[in-house]
């Protein structure tokens, strides 16, 4: 199968590695330092400790992608639009998009682009970063939960979870995407914006009870804001995801990662989505307002 990678990050390059590894055509859409290296060397990708050197096919032209019948949709949510528009532009209506994206706001985009049948989103989790150019490192446990948007999805969705299996990518199907999405959704804004502000990693976040507690209330306000919404969770799920974030202390969070690397934050999607959100049922998140504040200062002094 031809599959498009559109962004060729950490997350894009590492799955993109492995569907390339296991015999599919896959495009790498890239711009930058990042492309001009993989041109001249080929991507790099360390899963664990195995390397993976991919020769494929790399450009910053998203024409190369016509013919794919999946794309990963893998750009920052910043840029979501705008990479639709150009995929739309390039690309005919039989090209399906999977996105990878954080947030739970860009599946209203990429339908209003694409319509829903076309649509396709995961719960992605992987801990992966760049640590050169055209050099991916990903460490423990990942694994895609995969579901369509439109009426029709279910029996594409399991061909594709299938596909990624047998890819050497854990996959599964669910029937409510949105769901598993806000589940990420929780646990990226308890942590991503947090980590950013602090310069801290997961660990630190654990490890610091003033720090542990601040994330608990901002974990309490997304649950929350989540549970008007429609989208509930059990009373015990603050708790268990802070057990299960022990697995990930030494991860350096997207955001984080983006803040050292002076990339665009992804804080509209985050933090900025849950105030609207909040304000529209009219509740109020005055610890994720906070840490708002703080990620849209250093946004300015960074950028």
């Amino acid at each position: 199968m031809k599959i498009g990678i559109m962004g060729t990050g950490a997350v894009g390059a590492f799955f993109g590695s492995l569907l390339k590894k296991s015999g599919h055509e896959v495009v790498f859409i890239a711009r930058g330092d990042h492309l001009e290296k993989m041109l001249e060397e080929g991507l790099k990708v360390y899963k664990n400790n195995e390397l993976i050197h991919v020769d494929g096919v790399f450009s910053k032209d998203v024409k190369d992608l016509k013919g794919s019948a999946l794309i990963l949709f893998c750009v920052k949510s910043t840029d979501t639009l705008e990479a639709a528009k150009q995929i739309a532009e390039a690309c005919g209506p039989e090209s399906h998009i999977l996105t990878l994206q954080n947030g739970v706001s860009n599946e209203e985009i990429l339908s209003s682009v694409f319509g829903m049948e076309r649509v396709f989103s995961a719960a992605t989790y992987v801990q992966a970063q760049t640590k050169a150019h055209g050099v991916i490192q990903q460490t423990g446990f990942y694994q895609l939960v995969i579901g369509g948007l439109g009426s029709s999805g279910e029996e594409d969705s399991r061909r594709y979870a299938e596909l990624f299996t047998k890819s050497d990518i854990p996959s599964k199907v669910t029937e409510n995407i949105l769901q598993e999405k806000w589940k990420k959704f929780i646990w990226n804004t308890t942590f991503n914006p947090l980590s950013a502000v602090a310069g801290a990693s997961v660990g630190d976040i654990l490890d610091n009870p003033d720090l542990k507690k601040l994330a608990n209330r901002i974990c309490e306000e997304v649950i929350e804001v989540a549970g008007k919404l429609g989208y509930t969770f059990p009373p015990s799920y603050a708790e268990e995801l802070f057990i299960r974030s022990e697995r990930a202390k030494s991860h350096k969070t997207s955001m984080l990662q983006d803040l050292l690397n002076g990339k665009k934050l992804e804080t509209e999607a985050l933090t900025g989505y849950l105030i609207r959100k909040a304000e529209e049922i009219e509740t109020s998140v005055p610890y994720t307002q906070t840490i708002h504040s703080l990620l849209k200062f250093l946004e300015k002094k960074h950028n």
